[in-house]
C-alpha cells in the first residue's frame, strides 16, 4: 500500500476513535495517561458534576500551528482554568495545559478561550476542560491545517500528484435555527440524537465548517447566536474548526456600517477576536514570495489597512497544502480598495501552491430565489468587481446564501453583466450527465477556466409562497435550483472535487439532492498569468469579454454613483 494512503487510513481511524472518546458521557481521566506530562499540576479526579455551559466547546479559527477553544459558563461567576490537550496518537504524544484568557469581550462579556499554540500540522487533537476545582471535564477534538510556512513538498507552481482527502461542509443562512437547522446538521453529518439531543452519534466528521453569513437570525445579538447556533450546531463544534463569514444579519443592530469597519458586535467576539491570533499570514512579509516575481509594493496606507481588517472581514487558510480557502465579506470588504491589494497577495500565492482554491462569501453574484441578482446593485458590484480577480486566479468553487434555496451553476467565466448578457463563450463546460443523475466537469487549468457557483442559503429555511419557492430559481447560469433545507458536503482529492448537496427529500428523509465532479489534469499547474510589476500600481486583471479592469477604474466609477450609506441598503 502506497505510505501516504496507510497514513489518510490511520487519520481515519484516529477520527472514528475521536469521536466514540467525544460522546461519552464523560471523559476518563485515564484516556489522556499515555503522555506522563498531560499536565504540570496535580492530576485532576474525576468530574463530580457536569460542567454547565451556554456556549461551547467550539473551536474556533485553527491553522496549521494553533487553533482557539472558546466557551462561556452557564453560572454566574463559575471559573474554567484551562484546556488540558494531547494528540491522538499515543506514539509521540505531545500534551499540553493552556490557560484561559479572561479578557473582557465588548458584546460577549463571559466568553472565555483558550490560544492552543506550537501545535503539529495536520494533526489530530483530544482536549478536556479544566475547572476551578482541578476536575475535567468533556472537552471534543480537532485536527489542525495544513503548515503555510511549509504548505507542500511539490514544486510550485504544479500540483502534488500524491493521494489525499479532504471533506469540508458548508451551510448559509442557518440563522434561523430551530428544527430546519437540525435536519441539515442531521443531514451533513449523519447525526442522530437517540435518548437526548444534547447527547448526538456522529457518524461523519470534516476538517472545517464553512459558513457564509446569516448565522444568527434576525440582528446576529448574543442570544441569537446562543440559541439559534450555538443550540444547534454545539455536537459538531466541539470538533469541527468554523470558517465563517459576516452575514447582512450578523452585524450589531445600530452600528451599521462602523461595525464592520471597526469589527465590533457579538459576530466579532465570537468568530474573529476569539481566533484572530491563530491566523499567520498578516503583515510585510506573508503572501509575497511567489517564485519568479518580485514582491508585491503595497502601498503604506493599504497595507495599514489590510493589518487592521485581515482576520475581521476577509482571511484565507490552507485546510491542506492543496485546499486553500478564501473568507471573503461582501458587506462592505469588497468595496475597500485595500482590499483587492490583500486579494491579489493571497491569490497569486494560492494558485502556485494549492491544487483547489474555494471561496465563501454571504452575497451571491447569481441567483434568481427570494432575491434575483439583476435586481440588486450589491450583487452586481460583486460581479463586476471581485468575480474577474477569482476567475483571473481560476478559483474552482464559489459558495455563498442570501437567497433561501440551492442553486448550482455550469462552470462559467467572464459572465460580470445582467442575466441577458451571458454568451455562449461564458460556459467553459455544461458538464457531462450521468444515468444516476451526477454531473461532471472537466476543468483547464488555465486563467479564466471557469468556477462554480453554488447558493446554499437554505441551512435552516426556505422561502415559500403557496408552498411554492418565491423566486424561479432559473437564473440562465445555473443548471439546478432546489426549494428544499439542505447543506454542501466537499470531499477533495488529487485532481477531484466531488460535492453533494445533501437535504431532506419529499419523503422527509436525508438525501443526495444534487451530486458533481470537477476533475482536473493533475500534470499541470495553474497557468494563471503572473502579476508584474508594472501592474502593481493598476492593479490591472484582463477580462476575457472587456477592457483591462483596476482597482483604480472600479472605485472611480464606484464612488462616483454609490455613497456608502445607500450600498448598505441595497
Amino acid at each position: 500500500m502506497n505510505p501516504s494512503m496507510v497514513g489518510t487510513h490511520v487519520r481515519l481511524l484516529i477520527i472514528s476513535c475521536l469521536w466514540s472518546y467525544a460522546n461519552a458521557s464523560s471523559p476518563a481521566i485515564s484516556s489522556f495517561a499515555p503522555c506522563s506530562s498531560f499536565t504540570q499540576q496535580a492530576v485532576p479526579t474525576a468530574a463530580s458534576r457536569d460542567l454547565r455551559l451556554v456556549i461551547g466547546p467550539y473551536v474556533a479559527r485553527a491553522s496549521g500551528s494553533s487553533a482557539s477553544i472558546c466557551l462561556q459558563p452557564q453560572v454566574d461567576g463559575e471559573r474554567i482554568l484551562g484546556i488540558h490537550y494531547r494528540t491522538a496518537l499515543t506514539d509521540g504524544c505531545v500534551s499540553g495545559h493552556v490557560p484561559m484568557s479572561q479578557s473582557e469581550y465588548q458584546y460577549a462579556k463571559h466568553l472565555v478561550c483558550a490560544e492552543l499554540r506550537d501545535l503539529r500540522p495536520q494533526t489530530s487533537y483530544i482536549y478536556a476542560i479544566e475547572d476551578s476545582s482541578h476536575r475535567l471535564h468533556k472537552g471534543g477534538s480537532f485536527s489542525t491545517f495544513a503548515d503555510r510556512a511549509h504548505p507542500s513538498s511539490s514544486a510550485p507552481g504544479s500540483m502534488s500528484k500524491e493521494p489525499f482527502k479532504v471533506r469540508l461542509a458548508a451551510i448559509a443562512d442557518c440563522g434561523e435555527g430551530g428544527k430546519g437547522a437540525r435536519l441539515v446538521r442531521n443531514a451533513l453529518f449523519n447525526h442522530s440524537s437517540h435518548d437526548h439531543e444534547d447527547q448526538p452519534h456522529m457518524q461523519v466528521s470534516a476538517s472545517a465548517l464553512l459558513v457564509a453569513g446569516d448565522i444568527a437570525y434576525e440582528h446576529g445579538t448574543l442570544k441569537d447566536y446562543t440559541k439559534k447556533f450555538f443550540g444547534v450546531w454545539a455536537p459538531v463544534l466541539r470538533h469541527v474548526p468554523l470558517i465563517t463569514v459576516l452575514g447582512n444579519h450578523d452585524a450589531k443592530p445600530g452600528l451599521g456600517h462602523s461595525s464592520c469597519i471597526s469589527g465590533a458586535g457579538p459576530y466579532f467576539d465570537l468568530f474573529a477576536k476569539g481566533g484572530s491570533p491563530t491566523l499567520e499570514h498578516g503583515g510585510d512579509k506573508a503572501h509575497d514570495s511567489v517564485p519568479g516575481a518580485r514582491p508585491m509594493d503595497i502601498p503604506p496606507a493599504a497595507l495599514a489597512a489590510i493589518r487592521r481588517q485581515e482576520g475581521l472581514l476577509y482571511y484565507s487558510v490552507d485546510v491542506h497544502p492543496q485546499v486553500h480557502i478564501l473568507a471573503i465579506d461582501s458587506n462592505v470588504g469588497i468595496r475597500q480598495e485595500h482590499f483587492y491589494y490583500w486579494l491579489l497577495r493571497d491569490l497569486r500565492v494560492a494558485k502556485q501552491r494549492s491544487q483547489w482554491v474555494i471561496a465563501i462569501l454571504h452575497h451571491p453574484p447569481y441567483t434568481d430565489g427570494n432575491y434575483h441578482s439583476d435586481s440588486y446593485t450589491r450583487l452586481g458590484d460583486i460581479r463586476r468587481m471581485l468575480l474577474p480577480w477569482l476567475e483571473w486566479a481560476n478559483v474552482d468553487l464559489v459558495v455563498s446564501g442570501h437567497s433561501h434555496g440551492y442553486e448550482r451553476s455550469m462552470l462559467v467565466a467572464g459572465h460580470y453583466g445582467s442575466s441577458d448578457t451571458l454568451r455562449d463563450h461564458m460556459i467553459k463546460s455544461k458538464g457531462d450527465q450521468h444515468h444516476n443523475g451526477s454531473s461532471s466537469f472537466y476543468k483547464k487549468e488555465v486563467a479564466f477556466g471557469g468556477a462554480l457557483y453554488i447558493v446554499a442559503g437554505s441551512g435552516s429555511k426556505v422561502d415559500l409562497r403557496h408552498g411554492k419557492h418565491v423566486g424561479q430559481l432559473r437564473h440562465p447560469v445555473h443548471m439546478t435550483g432546489l426549494s428544499t433545507l439542505g447543506g454542501l458536503r466537499i470531499d477533495l482529492s488529487a485532481g477531484t472535487m466531488h460535492i453533494r448537496f445533501l437535504g431532506i427529500d419529499q419523503k422527509g428523509a436525508n438525501a443526495v439532492l444534487d451530486e458533481v465532479f470537477v476533475h482536473k489534469d493533475s500534470s499541470v499547474g495553474n497557468n494563471a498569468p503572473p502579476a508584474s510589476d508594472a501592474a502593481m500600481a493598476m492593479l490591472r486583471v484582463h477580462s476575457p469579454d472587456g477592457p483591462p479592469l483596476s482597482v483604480d477604474s472600479y472605485f472611480q466609477d464606484f464612488n462616483a454613483r454609490k455613497r456608502p450609506e445607500v450600498y448598505l441598503r441595497s
